[in-house]
C-alpha cells in the first residue's frame, strides 16, 4: 500500500477468517477471543503449580519489544499489520504443538487429570512456555525458538526473559537449567551495559559445548602475532587520527604558499628526512644534528632543542615559547588555530626557514645566521601576502 493512501479493506476480510486458521492459544486480534481468556488460564496454571510438587519450567517475556515491522507497502498503523503479525506468530505455535502433541518432546503442564495439556500461551509478542524442568526439554524449546527466529528474523529479549520453578525444586536442577542461559549478573559486571545487552541477546548453542577462548582476528580462532600487530597498529593510528585531522584543517587555512603547507604537514606526520628518520630506513649512519652536532637529529631536537633553533626563536618577533619536553604535534596543537591568523602564518614559515638552514648546511656546507633566518621569516610572510593579492 502506498504510504499516502488510506488503508485498504483487506484487514476486515482477513479478520473474518482468522478464527478458523489461528490456533486457540493466541488470544489477541482474533474475533471472538479475549486476552483475558489467556490471562485466566495462565493464572490458574500458576496457582496450580505453586501447590503441585512436580518439576516444571516457564519462559516468559515480560515486556513487548519491537520485533515486527510492516513492509512491502503497508504503512505504519495499518489495521492489517496486527493480523499479519498474529499469522506469523502462529508458526511458532505450530512448531511448539508439533513437539508437544506430535513428538512428545515438550510435555507442558496439566492442572488436572482430564484437563488439556498446555505447552504455550501467546499474548501478541509476549509468550509463556511450559515444560518439564529437564535439560532435554529446555534444549528442545531452544531449538524450536532458534528455528522460528531464523525464519522470522525476530529476536528474543533474553534480558526480559525469566525462568520460574515450583516451590520444592532442587537447587541442582535449577542450576542445571540456568546453565543453558546467560549469567546476566556476571555479564553485566564484566562489560558495559551496551556490550552486555548485545552479549546476552546471542542464543546459546543447543549442543552446549565447553567454553573456549577465541581470537576473533583469525578465521581459525587461534592467536597469531601478525594479527595482533595489525590490531595494535590500527588502534595507534585511530588514536592519532583526531589531532592530526584537526591540525590538517588548521594548516590548510593558514595564508601561505602551498609548498610551506606541504612541509608543515610532513613535519606533523614525522616523515621529513631527518637523520633519525633516515636511520630507521637504513639510509644513514650519522645521526647527529648537522647544525649543532650535540644530539641525534629528530624533529623535536631540530626545531626546538637545537641551540641554533633556540636562537632563531629568541629573535622571532612573536615571543614564542620554545618547549623543552613536548612533541611537535602537541606544540602545534597548542600554538596554531588561535585568533591571530598572522601568528599562525609566521610560526609555519619559521619552521620552514629552520629546515632551509639545515638543508643549506647539509647540502651546501654553509652556515646561516639565526638572526638573519628570523628576518627572512618576515620577508617570506610579506611575499606570501603579495602573492595572494595577485
Amino acid at each position: 500500500m502506498h504510504p499516502l493512501k488510506a488503508p485498504s479493506p483487506d484487514g476486515n476480510r482477513v479478520k473474518k477468517v482468522l478464527p478458523s486458521v489461528i490456533d486457540e492459544e493466541q488470544s489477541m486480534f482474533v474475533q471472538g477471543r479475549l486476552i483475558t481468556d489467556n490471562i485466566l488460564v495462565a493464572m490458574e496454571c500458576f496457582h496450580w503449580m505453586k501447590k503441585k510438587m512436580k518439576e516444571k519450567k516457564i519462559l516468559m517475556n515480560e515486556k513487548p519489544s519491537k520485533t515486527f515491522n510492516p513492509e512491502r507497502g503497508l504503512q505504519q498503523g495499518d489495521p492489517i499489520s496486527a493480523y499479519l503479525f498474529v499469522i506469523c506468530a502462529d508458526v511458532l505455535s505450530g512448531l511448539l504443538k508439533k513437539e508437544a502433541v506430535g513428538g512428545g518432546s515438550i510435555h507442558g503442564t496439566q492442572v488436572a487429570r482430564r484437563a488439556p495439556k498446555i505447552s504455550h500461551l501467546f499474548f501478541v509478542d509476549d509468550s509463556i512456555l511450559f515444560s518439564r524442568a529437564s535439560v532435554k526439554e529446555v534444549e528442545k524449546l531452544l531449538e524450536v525458538l532458534t528455528t522460528y527466529l531464523k525464519a522470522s528474523s525476530q529476536v528474543v529479549n533474553l534480558e526480559k526473559s525469566e525462568a520460574s520453578f515450583i516451590r520444592n525444586m532442587r537447587d541442582e536442577v535449577k542450576q542445571m537449567i540456568h546453565n543453558r542461559m546467560w549469567n546476566r549478573d556476571l555479564v553485566m559486571q564484566c562489560f558495559n551495559r551496551n556490550e552486555a545487552l548485545q552479549a546476552i541477546s546471542i542464543p546459546l548453542s543447543i549442543r552446549n559445548p565447553m567454553d573456549s577462548l577465541i581470537w576473533y582476528r583469525e578465521r581459525n580462532g587461534e592467536y597469531s602475532v601478525k594479527s595482533a600487530y595489525h590490531l595494535i597498529k590500527g588502534m595507534e593510528e585511530a588514536e592519532g587520527a583526531g589531532p592530526l585531522n584537526r591540525l590538517k584543517e588548521t594548516i590548510w587555512k593558514v595564508r601561505m604558499l602551498p609548498r610551506i603547507k606541504n612541509f608543515v604537514w610532513r613535519l606533523c606526520k614525522d616523515i621529513l628526512p631527518t637523520e633519525a628518520n633516515l636511520l630507521k630506513k637504513g639510509s644513514c649512519f650519522e645521526t647527529l644534528c648537522p647544525l649543532c652536532s650535540e644530539a641525534p637529529e629528530s624533529s623535536s631536537h631540530l626545531f626546538f632543542l637545537c641551540p641554533f633553533a633556540k636562537r632563531v626563536w629568541f629573535a622571532f618577533p612573536t615571543n614564542t615559547r620554545v618547549p623543552e619536553n613536548v612533541d611537535v604535534v602537541s606544540w602545534m596543537e597548542e600554538c596554531l588555530g588561535g585568533k591571530e591568523v598572522r601568528v599562525d602564518q609566521l610560526l609555519c614559515i619559521c619552521l620552514w626557514k629552520i629546515w632551509g638552514a639545515r638543508n643549506k648546511r647539509v647540502f651546501d656546507g654553509k652556515d646561516s645566521d639565526p638572526y638573519c633566518v628570523a628576518q627572512d621569516v618576515m620577508d617570506a610572510a610579506w611575499e606570501c601576502e603579495v602573492a595572494e593579492t595577485w
